[in-house]
């Protein structure tokens, strides 16, 4: 048996701790709201890209935080790479 690699990189993922706005909201359910806002935005602006939210994933000294994940895959993405990192960004953060 061999293994034949068709692509040895199958895209990039983005892990962006998510905004100081959805941290200031008084609720779960409005941060929840918040997180699947940008989700939405986020898959409204870039088709291809799997958008992934982790809850409490990142610990740092001690700290939890919430992540939000964008999974470019290779294709059309590979060649516009800068501008759809700077897209998703920029809609994570709000600077529209």
């Amino acid at each position: 048996m061999k293994q034949k690699i068709l692509e040895k990189n199958m895209g990039v993922l983005l892990i962006r701790e998510l905004p100081d706005t959805v941290k200031e909201k008084e609720t779960e359910a409005e941060v929840y709201s918040a997180v699947w806002d940008l989700m939405i935005e986020l898959e409204k602006n870039l088709p291809m890209a799997y958008v992934f939210y982790g809850q409490d994933s990142l610990v740092e000294n001690n700290n939890r935080y919430d992540e939000i994940g964008i999974f470019l895959p290779n294709s059309i993405f590979l060649k516009n790479l800068e501008r759809h990192v700077a897209k998703a960004e920029e809609i994570i953060y709000g600077e529209k």
